[in-house]
């Protein structure tokens, strides 16, 4: 899961600060959500499995919130960055994934 926001502004300092020192920003991702801007907060991510998941993600009106193929594509990209970053022991991602994951799989043993 990767957690969403609309406090744009903030994240933009973010951002920019991350392309001034490192030349990419790969733990934030901007796009538009139900047609409204979005900030995807990749270093926020965390694992979940099915169980936890109990209806699609639908805005005010009743409309699936899907965001497009291409945005979709480069979050997946920066994800998996992230991801290598986090299997090096840089700590990138702020939950402790760790954790979540092997709780997890412990529920999904038991099952």
């Amino acid at each position: 899961m990767i957690p969403v926001s609309s406090k744009i502004e903030k994240y933009k300092t973010i951002y920019n600060y991350n392309i001034k020192k490192n030349g990419r920003c790969d733990i934030i991702h901007f796009d538009y959500l139900a047609n409204r801007q979005t900030v995807f907060i990749i270093q926020k991510m965390f694992p979940v499995s099915k169980r936890y998941i109990s209806e699609r993600y639908i805005d005010r009106n009743g409309n699936d919130m899907n965001i497009q193929k291409k945005a979709e594509e480069e979050i997946i990209i920066k994800s998996r960055r992230i991801l290598k970053l986090h299997q090096r022991k840089i700590k990138v991602i702020t939950p402790n994934i760790d954790l979540i994951l092997k709780i997890l799989i412990e529920e999904m043993n038991e099952e």
